[in-house]
This record gives structure tokens, C-alpha cells and sequence, in this order.
């Protein structure tokens, strides 16, 4: 047998990197320095996912494993027919076009997606010789395409509060982003703002990049999350006093890092997204808390004119305008929740309303609206209950039930006696 010297895959794209529906071209290495009897030279093109994750079983005190696959293509190529290949350096040229409803290529603890490329050589007829080199395959996702990447020109903004444990209060955060769709590479302008109302300081603020995964199979779900990149704004390591407060203006310090695209289109089983999170570190405590989390959606395809969509300066982002009360909640009317725009004030009382209205009228002041609402007013409210039955004099009531009581011991005690005596 003679001695094989370069056995390898050559790409035609140096970064091994593709687009699902690109045709991908590379050639194959083959240098020997005797001649080799073989039985047949292949190359198979594969890909494939896969999923394994566990689940505690308590029942039967073990582990239950769930597994599931699944195969997008495989293709098998014969380069050279199975007989002896001669002395010298030998390039055979490939070309393969991928299918274009394939998901991105993915790598996580309980399961990935992978494509490679394999080359066989066939020495003998229980020996082979192989060589397997993967590639990078990604999905297309337009944002410009996704309504979510630019939810409607609007702003988007999540707010979180958290307790400290030992404190009196709570912490109040919140996050503005221009939008939600971005591509590797981009940088995420951020706004945050951070009221402090505990008694603990904050010793460091600082933001995360998340990727969360989830994988599917017989009704099970396994979730995991993972940190993909962590940036600490300006004065961040200062944190925040006690009693106090801090706002960050259009931030540019996290930039998206090279990562697939979101929702994995094309994997039956498999699904990620992508968050921004605000984290805190408060003195006393050992490990952070994720107080805010927004989700970011993650294309291949950058939004179009983004920059003219929403302005992050049409507000200030601090607790003495309109995103914070003096409670520290929001009261703009384009957050979030309903809850936050509820009005907290206290209705005016019925004499206080009826007077203001009397007043209004006379003065000739006021409008028809008014008036007609004062209409529903016009018969005063039932009086109290104590203003029907007079005030309650509790110690004339312990008296009457005190003495209930003993004259029913006292016929208790009788009725024995009269049980003892003989007839």
C-alpha cells in the first residue's frame, strides 16, 4: 500500500459560509507518493439535526431521555471508480447546490443543525480513510419583510421592578430601544433609566445578549439561555446611590454579535430567540438580577431608512418626566401595560362636586357636558348606616350579652338539681 502525504477539502469560498439555495463549488486533495489500490474515492454532502435532552423521572427514580432527528439532504458522489489510483497530486472539483428551505446552521447543549462534506477513500475492503470538513449555512431573514423588526415606527419600551431582600422598597428600570430588528454587526442604541428607592446602593449596572433555545419533542420542552456578550455603559461600574436615580442617553455599547438569524425557519424542533437584558448588582448580594429583558429579533437583511424611524431624543428618558411618578411607575400612555396608565388619583366626594358645579353655574362658567354629568348626581348618595340606626354603644351591648349568658347557666344549674332529687 503507498503512503498517503495530503488528503483534504478545499472550499471555493474561504469562510465555508452559505446561503440557503447557494450553489457552493471546492475540489478535493488527494497526494500520494506510491500508488494506492483502492476501492472507490466518494465525497457525501449531509445535513442534518439533531435533539437529546433528559428529564428527571421521580416515578421510576431515573432519567428519561428524549431524543429526535432529521435530515435535509444527503448526497453521495463517486469521484473515482475503484481501482488503483496513480503516483502524484491529484484535484477532483465538486459543485452542489443546497436546498433553500433549510434552516441556519446551529450549535447548543441539547442539540444542533450541521452541514460538512466528507470525503471516503477506500483502501482494502474493511479500511477507509476520511476526511470530513463542515460549513456554515444561513437562512435567510429579511427584516424589512418582519412587522415586528420596526413595530410600526413606535418606540419600544419595557419596563421591570424588583425587591432586594433586607430593604424597604424597590428598584425601578427601564429600557428604550428604536427598534427591534437588527443583523450582526449593528450596534443597538439604548436609553435606560434606573430608579434606586431601596436603602442598598446599586454597585454596577451593565447589559447582556442573550440567546435563548428551545428544543421539542412528545409534548416535552427543554429551554435553555446563554450569554452571548456583555457591555457596562458609561459610569456603570459607579452604579447607583440609595435613594437616587440614573439615566443613560442613546448608548451605542452593545453591538449584535455574529450569531444564526431568529426562529430557526426550517427545524421542526428547534427554535431561538434573543434578548437585551439590564442587569443589577446591590451591595450584600453575590449575583445579579435580570430586571429588564426586551426581545430582539435577529435578520440577515438590515431594515431599510431606519435611521429617519424613530427618534430615541423625542422624550427625555428620567423619573421627573412623564415615564415615572413619584412611585417610580410609568405613566406614559405608550408603554406597555394598561395597568401602567391607570388613573391613581382619588374621585372628588359628592359635596365637594356639587358645589364645584353650583359655583360654575353661577358664574356662568362651564360647559354642556358638565352639566349633563351632574345630571347623574342630582340624588345624593344613601346615607350611612350609623346615621339610620344611631351610634352603637358597645359597652351597653357587652352588658345585655353578659348577662344572657349567666341567666342561661343559672337554668342549666336548676334543671340539674331537679334531675338529682328523688322522686
Amino acid at each position: 500500500m503507498g503512503k498517503l502525504k495530503e488528503f483534504d477539502i478545499i472550499f471555493g469560498n474561504p469562510h465555508r459560509v452559505y446561503k440557503a439555495g447557494e450553489t457552493m463549488t471546492g475540489y478535493l486533495i488527494l497526494h500520494l507518493d506510491e500508488e494506492m489500490s483502492t476501492h472507490g474515492l466518494h465525497l457525501v454532502f449531509s445535513g442534518k439535526a439533531s435533539l437529546l435532552f433528559y428529564k428527571e423521572w421521580y416515578k421510576h427514580k431515573q432519567d428519561r431521555y428524549y431524543v429526535n432527528s432529521e435530515r435535509y439532504f444527503q448526497k453521495d458522489v463517486n469521484l473515482y471508480p475503484p481501482d488503483g489510483i496513480p503516483v502524484g497530486h491529484h484535484e477532483f472539483p465538486f459543485t452542489f447546490s443546497l436546498p433553500s428551505h433549510i434552516p441556519s446552521s446551529f450549535d447548543c447543549f441539547i442539540g444542533k443543525v450541521r452541514y460538512s462534506v466528507k470525503a471516503q477513500l477506500k483502501v482494502g475492503w474493511k479500511k477507509t480513510i476520511d476526511v470530513e470538513r463542515c460549513f456554515v449555512v444561513f437562512c435567510p431573514l429579511d427584516l424589512n419583510d418582519t412587522g415586528a423588526a420596526r413595530n410600526a415606527g413606535r418606540p419600544i419600551e419595557n419596563k421591570g421592578e424588583v425587591s432586594v431582600r433586607g430593604s424597604m422598597g424597590k428598584i425601578t428600570a427601564l429600557i428604550r430601544l428604536q427598534r427591534r430588528g437588527f443583523v450582526p454587526g449593528e450596534t443597538i442604541p439604548v436609553r435606560a433609566a434606573v430608579k434606586n428607592r431601596t436603602g442598598l446602593p446599586i454597585t454596577k449596572v451593565f447589559f447582556t445578549f442573550e440567546q435563548t433555545y428551545e428544543g421539542h419533542v412528545h409534548g416535552k420542552t427543554e429551554t435553555e439561555t446563554r450569554k452571548l456578550k456583555s457591555a457596562t455603559p458609561p459610569a456603570g461600574d459607579k452604579g447607583v446611590p440609595a435613594r437616587s436615580s440614573a439615566v443613560w442617553d442613546a448608548l451605542d455599547v452593545m453591538t449584535v454579535p455574529v450569531t444564526p438569524p431568529s426562529r430557526l425557519d426550517g427545524c421542526q424542533f428547534l427554535d431561538i430567540s434573543y434578548h437585551l437584558v439590564l442587569n443589577l448588582v446591590w451591595a450584600g448580594v453575590f449575583t445579579y438580577k435580570n430586571v429588564v429583558k426586551v426581545d430582539i429579533l435577529i435578520g440577515t437583511e438590515p431594515l431599510a431608512n431606519h435611521e429617519h424611524n424613530v427618534d430615541l431624543e423625542t422624550a427625555p428618558l428620567n423619573f421627573d418626566s412623564a415615564y415615572f411618578n413619584n412611585d417610580g411607575y410609568l405613566t406614559s400612555p405608550e408603554r406597555l401595560g394598561d395597568e401602567d396608565m391607570a388613573d391613581t388619583t382619588e374621585p372628588p366626594s359628592y359635596s365637594a362636586y356639587t358645589a364645584s358645579q353650583e359655583s360654575m353655574q353661577d358664574s356662568g362658567t362651564g360647559d354642556h357636558t358638565n352639566f349633563e354629568m351632574r345630571d347623574t348626581f342630582q340624588q345624593p348618595p344613601p346615607p350611612a348606616y350609623d346615621a339610620i340606626q344611631g351610634p352603637i354603644n358597645h359597652t351597653a351591648a357587652y352588658d345585655n350579652a353578659e348577662s344572657n349568658v349567666n341567666s342561661q347557666l343559672s337554668n342549666a344549674v336548676s334543671h340539674e338539681q331537679q334531675a338529682e332529687t328523688p322522686m
